[in-house]
């Protein structure tokens, strides 16, 4: 490696200092403070430009020396982009902190880079890190604009540093270096087993983007703009919380409020988009006129697209090099988005694309029909459908309209985003669609999915539009449609039998060729039977559908198959075949591709995932998915779909603690649930009954039980009602009739082989036995549960029972029943280790008193106990305290901890029975 020839410039080692006043941004602070404070090796700050990266950075920094952190600074160029560059500048920060600087840390190192012939990039990376250690000092390192360096060998000798940066010592808790990066894009660096191990602290554009509170504060306390609560959200809306697009959208309301008054700030907000005068001269000036006449019709051509990729922009434009084109664009920063890793996937800020097609409608009216149906041919040839009958109406065509949904009905509404869909259709006037049998059909498919509630009349036309038809063979297809969908209206309404009898007559007429139609009538047969208790017939139904689905050619085909596979899985309770199933569909959809990722019906396949993973207690895991779940589901708004998303996701949020979000995501779902189905209201009031229980409202949850018991109209509700019934008994100290309650549904499980039920009820059981004072009885049923849990790798089936289970896990780590497993148990509870040890299993809580506790409560976290006993969320919490969010989960971990309780319900029982508040 030859010498650096050129002097280091020392200002690109200088901390950015702020420009005016910030608007305060402290819970991406505190997430960057937890990440040091967690030991993670590595901060990611990801996002494009304009979104305040290296402003965040640079705050952050300013503060860590008042914490004893050495900081360290690299402002990187295109110039850094070769190695003894880079690594010069690299050692020059690392000595910018004094305490480094006279240790002479990175001088030999240095040294070794200047000789003739330098030792291999490795050993002196691993005696930079020795020097670090030996000092004692711990040091935050940051890369600002990583984008910049595209070299290999930089890449893998940063990965080296990372993979290799000891832990620390006594002196230095801790590890001695921490990278912080910011970028545009991902590193070509293995994040996901950094991410895995816990050793990576990312935040993203969707972190950084500007919340509505902190639109506010940058509009009304920064820049004083005066504007109504209406008119900071619209703006909000429309700049995606971009801060660039934000401080624009200011200067049009300064212009407008000194011009015009508040009238015209209102009517600027109303209409403000890329075509404002601020933002179309910023786009303008910075950006379109600076390019080429090629790179400026390929901008406005495909600004129609709301995603493209190269193939499509070349059949857009009718030419090849798109591929060089995007490459160029994301280069200069063409307010470009990549929407995949591998970036082959874009889309254009909106503001940005709101200019381009504006200039394309004024340039080039005449190109925008022939535009639209090209992008529709590409699509339909691609299994887009829904994008190809999109932009099929934006040309105005019904015929190619009607072509691309011939035959494939049911694929559009698969893979639809089906609310769009069913404004497309209300262009098309009823008598001309009537018509046309195939469009019939698709509306048909489609209210059925949205709307399955208020789908006869639909069918009804549907069925005299399919009678007209006069080839045998194509009617045979249309009726096993309308069969189909009679089946799945059936199903959603909770009438299993009379679903089966409709998938069966479908069947009898579906033509030999069509594989879709044949995997969905497969998968609902099999849900029927998994409704009816048959779970072995359901899984060969789901096998068959798979089959079929693979028969299309199309990997996603097999999707859906597979994840109702994998939720019969975990009724049989099998959860890491189940957890398989579904990270196979997930990992087939990353290869396959971005639009394949966005599929709506990968819905299902999250939220299953976050069932086990909620088990399994990774309960930040569970969260995530369900939360990717629902996202695709609002944007598909099937309405079964969309239903048990959020109940898994507000099953997810109550492991976590956060009740009042989970009971806001519950009473969604009840909404829904009460427009499509009284098994879907059952569900949802079943939720809400545990809910209540876990808030400490009895009386919430007995007047919903009350009502649930009234409304039930099916015996099957797959174990969820004699749950609920059996957890409302406990919770009320009824444990005889609670014992009562769950006999019957015991043996009938058991016997159905419906083990995840089963074993559900069986840890009430045992609580409720525990409650009697049956103690070896209650401790024979844990031994069966923890034989089955242990090799399942259960958690929450004993965690959400609270106190009470884990003083029966006490109790059989004390006679060594599974003693190792219990102990990890038991850790899972996260009760104070002050704890003495029971000698005897008490029949009722340990309830501390103020005086008692092994650390008292602070004045503080009073405070937050007192406001647990309220419907207040932790965000609403926090504005009460004037604290963050994340600061009163600590506080609320910590008073749990304290008080030995699992649960806000526990923690305000106690409270109150011991006078804390």
């Amino acid at each position: 490696m030859r010498p650096v020839s050129d002097i280091l410039l020392a200002t690109k080692l200088h901390i950015p200092q702020a420009r005016g006043a910030l608007v305060g941004r402290p819970r991406l602070l505190e997430r960057l403070d937890e990440g040091l404070a967690q030991a993670r090796r590595l901060t990611l700050v990801c996002a494009p430009a304009g979104y305040g990266k290296s402003t965040l950075l640079g705050e952050w920094a300013a503060q860590l020396p008042r914490a004893g952190v050495n900081v360290a600074w690299i402002s990187l160029e295109e110039k850094e982009n070769q190695p003894e560059r880079f690594w010069s500048y690299f050692l020059a920060a690392l000595s910018s902190p004094a305490a480094l600087r006279q240790a002479g840390v990175g001088e030999s190192m240095r040294q070794a880079l200047t000789s003739p012939a330098p030792p291999p990039m490795e050993g002196l990376l691993a005696g930079l890190l020795d020097e670090l250690l030996d000092t004692g000092e711990r040091v935050v390192l940051v890369l600002d604009d990583l984008q910049a360096i595209t070299d290999p060998q930089v890449h893998s000798d940063l990965v080296y540093l990372l993979d290799h940066i000891p832990p620390g010592s006594t002196l230095t808790p801790g590890p001695v270096l921490h990278l912080a990066v910011t970028s545009r894009m991902d590193p070509p660096w293995p994040l996901a087993r950094w991410r895995a191990r816990r050793e990576l602290n990312e935040l993203r554009a969707v972190d950084l983007r500007f919340s509505y509170a902190e639109t506010v504060q940058l509009l009304e306390q920064v820049l004083k703009l005066g504007l109504s609560r209406p008119e900071l959200s619209a703006l909000q809306v429309r700049t995606e919380g971009w801060i660039a697009g934000l401080q624009l959208a200011a200067l049009g309301v300064q212009g407008r409020m000194s011009a015009q008054g508040a009238q015209g700030v209102s009517r600027f907000i109303e209409t403000f988009a890329g075509t404002n005068r601020f933002v179309m001269d910023y786009l303008m000036e910075e950006v379109l006129s600076q390019q080429p006449a090629e790179r400026r019709d390929f901008l406005q051509a495909t600004s129609l697209l709301d995603q493209f990729t190269a193939p499509l922009c070349d059949a857009l434009l009718e030419r090849s090099g798109s591929q060089s084109l995007l490459e160029q664009l994301e280069q200069a920063n063409l307010f470009l988005i990549p929407l995949d890793e591998q970036r082959q996937w874009y889309r254009y800020h909106p503001l940005f694309a709101d200019l381009l097609r504006k200039r394309l409608n004024q340039t080039e009216p005449a190109v925008l029909n022939a535009l639209h149906r090209r992008a529709g041919q590409w699509y339909a040839q691609n299994n887009f459908l829904a994008q190809a009958i999109s932009h099929a109406l934006d040309a105005g065509d019904i015929v190619q309209v009607n072509e691309f949904i011939s035959g494939n009905a049911l694929a559009m509404a698969e893979h639809a985003e089906l609310q769009d869909v069913l404004r497309y259709f209300e262009h098309i006037p009823e008598e001309e669609m009537c018509n046309r049998p195939w469009l019939c059909v698709a509306y048909a498919w489609v209210n059925a999915y949205v709307q399955p509630s208020a789908i006869d009349r639909v069918l009804m036309k549907a069925m005299q539009s399919v009678n007209q038809v006069q080839d045998a063979a194509e009617k045979g297809q249309l009726d096993s449609h309308l069969d189909a969908i009679w089946a799945y209206v059936a199903w959603v309404k909770g009438k299993a039998d009379l679903a089966l009898d409709f998938v069966h007559s479908a069947m009898q007429y579906l033509p030999e060729g069509d594989f879709v139609t044949r995997a969905h009538l497969l998968n609902l047969e099999g849900l029927c039977l998994q409704y009816l208790d048959h779970l072995p017939e359901a899984v060969q139904s789901f096998e068959a559908a798979v089959a079929a689905s693979e028969r299309t050619g199309r990997t996603y085909e097999s999707f859906h198959a597979y994840t109702n596979w994998a939720f019969a899985e975990i009724l049989q309770g099998r959860l890491h075949k189940a957890g398989a199933l579904c990270q196979s569909v997930l990992s087939a959809a990353d290869q396959v591709g971005v639009h394949t990722k966005r599929l709506p019906v990968l819905a299902y396949a999250y939220a299953t995932l976050s069932i086990v993973q909620r088990e399994w207690n990774q309960v930040e895991a569970a969260v995530a998915l369900a939360r990717q779940g629902l996202a695709l589901a609002e944007q598909w708004m099937q309405a079964d779909t969309l239903h048990f998303c959020l109940t898994c996701l507000s099953e997810a949020l109550s492991a976590a603690g956060e009740l009042e979000e989970a009971l806001a995501a519950n009473q969604r779902s009840l909404q829904l649930a009460l427009s499509v189905s009284p098994w879907f209201v059952s569900l949802s009031y079943g939720g809400e009954i545990l809910l209540k229980l876990a808030q400490g409202d009895l009386a919430a949850a007995d007047r919903r039980f009350t009502q649930l018991e009234a409304e039930i109209e099916v015996e099957n509700m797959g174990g969820m009602f004699h749950f609920v019934k059996a957890a409302l008994l406990n919770a009320q100290g009824r444990f005889a009739e609670s014992l009562s309650a769950m006999q019957e549904p015991l043996a009938r499980l058991e016997q159905m082989g419906k083990v995840w039920n089963l074993v559900r009820l069986q840890s009430l059981q045992a609580v409720a036995l525990q409650g009697l004072g049956r103690v070896d009885e209650a401790l024979a049923v844990m031994s069966r549960l923890l034989s089955y849990a242990q090799a399942e790798g259960c958690v929450r089936l004993f965690v959400d029972q609270g106190a009470p289970m884990h003083r029966l896990l006490q109790e059989a780590h004390r006679r060594n029943i599974h003693a190792g497993y219990v102990n990890s148990l038991l850790s899972a509870f996260d009760l104070p280790a002050a704890l003495p040890p029971q000698a005897a299993l008490p029949l009722t809580p340990v309830k501390p008193t103020a005086s008692s506790l092994p650390e008292p409560l602070s004045d503080r976290e009073l405070q937050v106990l007192r406001l647990l006993d309220s419907p207040l969320t932790s965000e609403e919490i926090g504005r009460e305290l004037y604290i963050s969010s994340n600061t009163v989960r600590t506080h609320i971990k910590n008073i749990y901890a304290k008080l030995g309780v699992n649960r806000r319900m526990d923690a305000v029982r106690l409270a109150r029975a011991n006078h804390l508040f």
